[in-house]
Order: structure tokens, then sequence, then C-alpha cells
């Protein structure tokens, strides 16, 4: 055995390397082969549960990706069903408002027309009295005045201080034109 030590074809083959950096690289190959074959197992085995647990991590935030999606569609759901709620209770509200203004306007209206119509009825009758009155005085007034004249011209000599003072009293009030006539009458007949 000791020949093949020292034989030359096993000293050719196996001889020591003094070049550091090719000596680094076998050693280094040689480490990582150790390490890979005893501790890759093992590194591995680590690198797999972190695998793992990486992956479960991802899952379980898409799930809550997912449930906040959900509650972000039924709480946009829900939004619309308030909104269309109230786009309709609105329009309800509108339409009660608009049918009320329009009725209470309406009887606004009915009730100034009424008022007028009263205020019209009320000047036409007051205006209707107070012509029947100038018309009633002064039909009895031109009467008085008609049957004195006539009383007058029939009976001059008679009751002539009862005519004159009838004609000049401020209860027949005919108009003094037609007053100063009569007296001038009066007189012209006295004469």
């Amino acid at each position: 055995m000791n020949d093949l030590l020292f034989s030359k074809t096993f000293q050719e083959t196996f001889e020591f390397n003094t070049n550091i950096f090719e000596t680094n690289l076998i050693n280094l190959s040689i480490v990582l082969l150790i390490v890979i074959r005893f501790l890759g197992e093992a590194l591995s085995n680590l690198l797999e549960s972190r695998r793992q647990f990486i992956i479960k991590n991802l899952e379980d935030s898409n799930k809550k990706i997912l449930l906040v999606k959900d509650e972000l569609i039924n709480t946009r759901t829900q939004l619309g069903k308030v909104k269309n709620e109230m786009t309709a209770l609105y329009d309800t509200r509108l339409v009660s408002f608009n049918n009320k203004k329009e009725i209470y306007l309406n009887q606004v209206e009915s009730y100034s027309d009424q008022l007028k119509r009263l205020r019209n009825d009320i000047i036409d009758f007051q205006t209707k009295k107070v012509l029947t009155d100038v018309y009633d005085k002064l039909i009895k007034q031109t009467f008085t005045y008609v049957s004195g004249a006539i009383k007058f011209v029939l009976y001059p000599a008679t009751e002539t201080s009862m005519y004159t003072s009838m004609l000049d009293s401020s209860v027949y009030k005919i108009g003094k034109p037609l007053r100063t006539e009569l007296k001038l009458n009066y007189l012209r007949r006295m004469n």
C-alpha cells in the first residue's frame, strides 16, 4: 500500500495545490456539499414551512379582501336603496307640497274672488240705497213743492203765510233759483 501512495502515478494524480484561489474554491465546494448534505434537509424544511406560512397569510388576506369587497358591495347596495327611498320620499313630499300649495292658492284665489264679489255687492247695494234715498227725497220734495205751488195758485189769498214759510224753510231744499221764481210769482199775484 505504501507503494501505492508513493507511486508516481498517485503523486501525479494527487498533489498539493498551493494556489489559494483554487484551494478556496475546493474548500468552499466541500463545505457546501457537507452543509447541503446534512443541513440541507433542515434548511429546506424551514424554507418550506416559511413558504407555507406565507401562502396561508396570503390566502387569509385574500379571504379578508373578498369579505371586505362583499361588505362594500352590500353597503353600496344598501346606500343605493337608501338613496332611492330618499329620492322617492323627497319626490312624494315635493308632490304633496305642490298639491297642498295649489289647493291653498286656489282657496286664497276663491276667497279673494268671494271678497271682491261681496265688496262689489256691498258697493252696489249702498249705491242703490243712496240713489233710492235721493230719488225718494227728490220725489217727496218735488211732490211737496208741486202740491204747495198748486195750492198757492189755487188759493192765493188763504194761508199765504204758511206757503211762504214752507217755501223758505230749510226742510224743502229745492234750489235757490226755483224758490226765488216762486216768490216772484207769489208777489205778482198779490199785486
